[in-house]
């Protein structure tokens, strides 16, 4: 379930500016839990162990793009 910048409809992992690899990311450095990967967890609301880090979409991405 990915956040489109209009709609701030959750848009996932991919549209993340934290992401660092194909499942980490600075909130999760070892592996991003299934349920967000997956967009069955909206990560704009906290998840134990995120260290206050969230899903925040990169600047001028459009909905359909994928900036792994």
């Amino acid at each position: 379930m990915p956040i489109d910048p209009k709609t701030q409809q959750y848009l996932g992992c991919d549209y993340c500016v934290y992401k660092t690899g194909p499942t980490t990311c600075k909130a999760f450095p070892d592996q991003i839990p299934m349920s967000i990967q997956m967009g069955s967890y909206d990560h704009r609301h906290p998840w134990p162990g995120d260290n206050g880090i969230r899903f925040e979409p990169k600047p001028n991405t459009k909905v359909g793009e994928l900036n792994g």
